[in-house]
């Protein structure tokens, strides 16, 4: 479970809460299993959502298929295709094709760069979000977040995760 506050205009707010989110990009090379590199993503979630009263919240459901690739013991690329189900209001929901990379810096550094392009079902066209985000390792319980996302808001975030 993963819940995001965010502080805007003096008022603290929630942006998200997951319930469920997992992913695997196989990009692991193991000698056991045939390496297929199948990429994909679950999420069950309340999220902020855009709206003309502050306080509007939505459960989605995101789940992507696809594929990924390891071109070096640093960088790594994934493509998916997928969609998000807006439970609240069914017609808003999206067909997806998150886009990433990820990169492993020397000491300590993990940068994450994706793009989902989406097409919404309502009629409205194509949009996208943005997100970029570097770790820095403290150890296997804490590090430290730079984020930044481009979506209906324009976000840029520090975090400390504490993982348990």
């Amino acid at each position: 479970m993963d819940t995001e506050l965010h502080l805007t205009h003096d008022k603290l707010r929630l942006k998200s809460l997951d319930f469920l989110n997992v992913a695997s990009l196989n990009t692991n090379d193991v000698s056991l299993f045939e390496n297929d590199r199948l990429a994909w993503q679950f999420a069950l979630s309340l999220e902020h959502s855009e709206c003309e009263n502050d306080e509007c919240y939505r459960p989605y459901f995101k789940g992507y298929l696809g594929f990924a690739t390891r071109q070096s013991h640093s960088l790594s690329a994934y493509a998916m295709l997928g969609g998000q189900i807006d439970f609240a209001y069914l017609d808003d929901s999206d067909l997806q094709l998150p886009l990433g990379v990820l990169f492993n810096w020397p000491e300590r550094w993990k940068t994450h760069l994706r793009i989902v392009p989406s097409l919404s079902l309502n009629g409205s066209g194509w949009d996208y979000t943005l997100f970029g985000d570097s770790r820095y390792y403290i150890s296997n319980e804490a590090d430290i977040r730079i984020s930044i996302e481009k979506s209906y808001d324009k976000l840029v975030g520090i975090y400390y995760n504490r993982y348990f």
